[in-house]
């Protein structure tokens, strides 16, 4: 064991006070070596057999969602521990239930535990994650700091132990029709069960029987969703945005999307925004797979609150990645007259496109009669209370 700057002093006086026939300086030169000897076993030991674990109960939820979690600390060796401190880190937007976050200058915001252990003594607590918004959150790395006998630091070390767990949008149901459905240009004889709203008058009384319009299921079950996430007026690279709308746009993209998969549509996602990779665009192909919805929530999950690019470049490059004839449903809180070009060209190309204009300003921003250039329909898409405890989603 190798003595630090005040088992060094100490040494020196012990033999200073030796050769100079001084008791008490000797007597302070042993009290400093020993005292530095006894810190020497928890520098050297201190962080040796100390085993850190920590577990989450589920790495996937929806905001308002309680997730647990479980830390324990297990001093595997016969040194006891006055105190051992673990930091860790954590991003912003965990909320843990049972103890606040503490924000440091060098580890910055972290969950911060404190034990004293004894020989071989194994502690486990239980904590509460509550999932208040949206996003990829993560714990950790965590740093280990454990105290000698004379409450002093004896070492420090981090570790590279992590623990992700992604929060969903929540998703409540849609009340209204969305898209309509298109006309196929022909007919069959009417069935009971039969909507009445489908029956084609004009040819029923020529043919003296009830006929009802036959619709284009090939088209009418693919639609793919088109998220603006721009929120504020300014240029697409501004990194303002308002933090409410934002969080209501994905609440209401995700009910759309379980709306969607309820009625069987084939469906998928596209945003000009970054999800956690080098590409600039959110893009989620229409698929009727089972875990379609899923894969659309766990987008949205990672959406960023503003945009990687101008919205209509995303709108004029749709048509790369779709089917002729896919239905577009835009998503938006601004005013969509900016977006007519590349709409109109999206509907030149035999794309329909329906917009849903969400937030406060939508009323004012809706233009006269409900439509766009070109005829093109405009609804609003009303959370009916504030994104963190709204119900419903209704479509006028």
């Amino acid at each position: 064991m190798s003595l630090g700057p005040q088992g060094a002093v100490g040494l020196f006086l012990v033999i200073g006070g030796g050769l100079l026939g001084a008791p008490l300086v000797v007597v302070l030169g042993l009290c400093a070596t020993g005292f530095d000897l006894a810190r020497g076993v928890w520098r050297e030991r201190g962080l040796v057999g100390l085993v850190y674990e920590r577990h989450l109960g589920r790495r996937e939820c929806v905001v308002g969602d309680a997730v647990p979690l479980t830390i324990s600390v297990w001093n595997r060796k016969a040194l006891p521990l006055p105190w051992v401190r673990a930091e860790d880190q954590a991003t912003e937007g965990i909320h843990v239930r049972e103890r606040s976050l503490v924000r440091g200058e060098e580890f910055g915001l972290a969950l911060v535990n404190a034990w004293t252990l004894a020989p071989y003594e194994r502690v486990v607590r239980h904590f509460t994650l509550v999932a208040e918004r949206r996003g990829v959150h993560k714990l950790g790395p965590v740093r280990l700091d454990v105290g000698d006998l004379f409450a002093g630091s004896a070492g420090i070390v981090e570790i590279e132990q992590h623990d992700r767990w992604i929060v969903r949008p929540r998703s409540v149901p849609v009340r209204g029709v969305m898209v309509r459905e298109r006309w196929a240009g022909d007919e069959r004889d009417y069935v009971p069960g039969d909507p009445v709203r489908r029956i084609h008058v004009r040819t029923s009384a020529r043919l003296g029987r009830a006929v009802v319009k036959r619709f284009d299921p090939a088209r009418e079950r693919e639609v793919l969703l088109a998220l603006d996430i721009q929120t504020l007026p300014g240029p697409a690279w501004a990194t303002a945005y308002d933090d409410d709308l934002v969080e209501g746009l994905c609440v209401t993209a995700a009910s759309v999307a379980r709306r969607l998969r309820e009625d069987g549509a084939a469906f998928g996602l596209a945003a000009a925004a970054w999800s956690g990779s080098p590409r600039s665009i959110a893009f989620l192909g229409p698929s009727e797979s089972v875990s379609q919805l899923e894969r659309t929530l766990d987008l949205l999950a990672r959406l960023s609150s503003f945009p990687s690019g101008p919205f209509p470049r995303l709108l004029s490059g749709l048509p790369r990645h779709l089917r002729p004839g896919a239905t577009v449903l835009i998503l938006t809180a601004r005013d969509p007259a900016s977006f007519v070009p590349a709409i109109r060209r999206l509907t030149n190309l035999g794309y329909p496109v329906t917009v849903l204009l969400h937030g406060e300003r939508a009323e004012a921003a809706a233009p006269p009669g409900r439509r766009l250039a070109a005829g093109i329909p405009v609804r609003i898409a009303r959370l009916d209370g504030p994104w963190p405890t709204a119900s419903a989603v209704a479509i006028q």
